[in-house]
């Protein structure tokens, strides 16, 4: 399983891409990671206004 965490552009110049990826960063999670450790960082990303792809 691929999660991959995008962080919105805050540059608005750019009509198109205003809202996609300032940052990726794409984390490989092995299949013993426990759920928990997931929606710590499902709430880490919607207080720091990230959005979560998986």
């Amino acid at each position: 399983m691929l999660l991959e965490i995008h962080r919105i552009n805050p540059d608005r110049t750019d009509p198109v891409r205003n809202n996609f990826i300032l940052t990726k960063i794409q984390i490989k999670i092995k299949s013993g990671l426990s759920l928990n450790i997931l929606l710590i960082i499902m709430n880490l990303s919607l207080k720091y206004g990230l959005g979560i792809y998986v």
